[in-house]
């Protein structure tokens, strides 16, 4: 899985950089990305699009809760008002 004589695959970066590998894995992929330049700079486009992705996502999630909660106001607010009842 972890041979030094070729490049890292993406799922190999995203355990690593996740956190998801025991070790000795963990110290050869650390070791290989401080050698191998065309791993780092995956590493590096993998982590701008998590990070993008991760941004687009809260945003979505709260955007669709405020818009969501705006249409419970409106609806409550034109809906007639009926006393408590006991």
């Amino acid at each position: 899985m972890f041979a030094s004589n070729r490049h890292l695959t993406d799922r190999e970066i995203l355990q690593g950089f996740d956190g998801e590998l025991p070790e000795p894995q963990r110290s050869v992929v650390e070791r290989h990305l401080t050698e191998c330049e065309a791993c780092t700079a995956r590493q590096a486009a993998i982590a701008s699009t998590a990070s993008t992705v991760s941004a687009e996502y809260r945003w979505a999630n709260t955007t669709i809760v405020e818009v969501s909660r705006a249409r419970l106001e409106a609806a409550l607010a034109s809906a007639p008002h009926h006393p408590h009842r006991p």
